[in-house]
């Protein structure tokens, strides 16, 4: 697509079937204020004014319902180029798959931390390296640390004697036991019992053991 800065579209170029917001024949020549919503319209002249003015590529992802087609709502990714002093060339692709993953993803791992704070066991998140990626509230207060302190140590801190052997088998796909016996250390430098039990699952992307 290409626009200039007051709006109007001056060129729109398409592969053969795709189905666009607003169909070539409703664009080209007119503002983009006739046919698009207003909200869009003035986000669009807003981006291409930047991008005019500081000579930068803009890149913005938007969520849309066609006016003329209804129907649910599409997400497009929009890369803003500036050509010569008024014109800004957009090349646009749909997103709408990929932003469903990511805020199917988003809302699963918002379900996930919610039961987690919810729950009355400490739990730890750990990479494989022993790094505590993640700690709900209940860790914090029985170890007696801050959320900020205890996501800056590793589980070879608070485990006393720790069976690196078995931590790292884990990783490697290995059985093991359902429920695990352990001793862990507070702040203060206590000692406590505790049971165990854990699982290999993902958090961000990265494999951990979920205790």
């Amino acid at each position: 697509i290409r626009i200039h800065r007051d709006g109007t579209y001056l060129q729109f170029l398409a592969p053969e079937g795709h189905q666009s917001i607003v169909p070539r024949e409703h664009m080209v020549g007119r503002n983009i204020r006739e046919v698009m919503p207003e909200w869009f319209a003035e986000q669009t002249i807003e981006i291409v004014e930047q991008v005019l003015t500081t000579r930068r590529t803009i890149v913005k992802i938007t969520r849309i319902v066609s006016p003329i087609h209804g129907g649910a709502p599409r997400d497009f990714e929009g890369k803003h180029v500036p050509v010569g002093n008024d014109e800004v060339v957009i090349f646009t692709r749909e997103v709408t798959a990929q932003q469903r993953s990511e805020d199917a993803l988003r809302e699963s791992e918002e379900r996930f931390r919610s039961l987690v704070e919810s729950g009355s066991d400490p739990f730890y998140a750990i990479n494989r390296d022993g790094k505590l990626l993640y700690v709900n509230q209940r860790a914090c207060d029985t170890l007696g640390y801050t959320r900020e302190e205890l996501l800056a140590l590793t589980v070879w801190d608070i485990a006393v004697d720790p069976d690196r052997a078995r931590f790292d088998a884990a990783f490697e796909g290995i059985d093991m036991p359902e429920l695990q016996e352990g001793v862990h250390r507070r702040r203060d430098g206590t000692t406590f019992p505790v049971e165990i039990r854990a699982t290999i699952a993902v958090l961000d992307g990265e494999p951990c053991r979920f205790s």
